[in-house]
C-alpha cells in the first residue's frame, strides 16, 4: 500500500506542474489578445498607442489629451475675419454736400479792414483813419446797400471810415457763417445796387457801369462808378464789392472835387481788401 500511495504522489506532481504553467499561459495570451481584437485606438500612429494605465479616466478608444477639441479648433476652424471701414471706405461725399465753410481759418479781426499805407500806395496823397467800430454800421455809410439788414447777421463785422486829401471812404467787413451765407449777401447787396436809385434807406446815387475783374487770391468782386443823383450834385465814387470765402468787404470811396475812379488804383485796391479779409 505505502508502495502504491509514493507512486501517485510522484504521478501528481508532473501534473500539478502542467497545469500550473498552462494557467500562467493562457493568462499571458489573455493579456495580450484583447488590443488586436478590438483594432488600433484612435491614439495608434505616429505617437504610438495610449498608456493602459488603470489610474486613466479614458477608456481605450477614446481620444487622447492632444486631440481634444479645443487644440484641434485652433487650427482647423478660422476665427471669422470682419471688414473694417478702412477695408470697405463709404463714398467721399460731394463737394456740394459738404459745409463750404473753413471753421479753422484765420482769425476775424479788425485787421481785416483797410490800412491807411494801402490807401497811400494805391493813389491816394494822405490818408487818415477817422473811426473805428465793432459790428455792422447802421447809419447809411454806404450808398444802396445796407448790411445792418442781411437776413443773417454776421459773425463778425468791422466798420472804417477815411479821409484823402479829396476822398472819403468808408469800408464794411463782415464773417458770415459759412461761404453760402457770403455769397447770398453778395447777391443781395448786387440786388441793392440794381435798384439804388429807388430806396430811401441808404445813401441815393446813379449807379453806372459795372465791372467784375478777376483778382487773384478773390473768390468774387465787382464795383460799379457811382455820380450823385442830379446834374447839380457834384458827387463822385465807387462802389465795390468783394468775397474771399465767408468773409466780404464792402467798400465806397467818393469826392465831389475829383473822380475817384479816375485818382485811386481802384482794382488793385480792391484786391488789397479783399486779400485783407484773410
Amino acid at each position: 500500500m505505502a508502495g502504491v500511495v509514493r507512486g501517485r504522489r510522484r504521478t501528481a506532481g508532473p501534473l500539478a506542474a502542467a497545469a500550473v504553467l498552462g494557467v500562467l499561459l493562457g493568462s499571458a495570451a489573455f493579456a495580450v489578445a484583447p488590443l488586436p481584437l478590438h483594432g488600433p485606438g484612435p491614439s495608434a500612429g505616429a505617437d504610438g498607442p495610449a498608456p493602459s494605465s488603470p489610474s486613466s479616466p479614458s477608456a481605450p478608444g477614446s481620444p487622447s489629451v492632444s486631440r481634444s477639441p479645443s487644440a484641434g479648433a485652433t487650427s482647423a476652424t478660422p476665427s471669422p475675419v470682419r471688414a473694417t471701414p478702412t477695408e470697405h471706405p463709404s463714398p467721399s461725399p460731394s463737394p456740394r454736400s459738404t459745409p463750404r465753410r473753413t471753421p479753422s481759418g484765420p482769425a476775424f479781426t479788425e485787421r481785416a479792414l483797410l490800412q491807411t499805407s494801402e490807401l497811400l500806395e494805391h493813389g491816394w496823397g494822405k490818408a487818415a483813419e477817422l473811426s473805428l467800430e465793432r459790428g455792422v454800421a447802421t447809419k447809411p455809410l454806404l450808398p444802396c446797400v445796407r448790411p445792418d439788414r442781411l437776413p443773417t447777421p454776421p459773425i463778425a463785422a468791422y466798420v472804417a471810415t477815411y479821409q484823402g486829401l479829396h476822398t472819403e471812404a468808408a469800408e464794411q467787413v463782415l464773417r458770415l457763417a459759412d461761404r453760402d451765407e457770403a455769397e447770398a449777401a453778395v447777391d443781395g447787396f448786387t440786388d441793392e445796387v440794381g435798384r439804388c436809385g429807388t430806396v430811401t434807406s441808404a445813401r441815393r446815387v446813379t449807379v453806372g457801369t459795372r465791372h467784375e475783374p478777376d483778382l487773384e487770391g478773390v473768390s468774387e468782386a465787382v464795383w460799379w462808378n457811382v455820380r450823385g443823383t442830379s446834374a447839380s450834385d457834384p458827387l463822385r465814387g465807387v462802389l465795390a464789392i468783394a468775397r474771399v470765402d465767408d468773409r466780404v468787404t464792402v467798400l465806397y470811396l467818393h469826392a465831389t472835387a475829383t473822380d475817384p475812379a479816375k485818382t485811386t488804383d481802384v482794382v488793385p485796391l480792391l484786391r488789397q481788401a479783399g486779400l485783407r479779409l484773410v
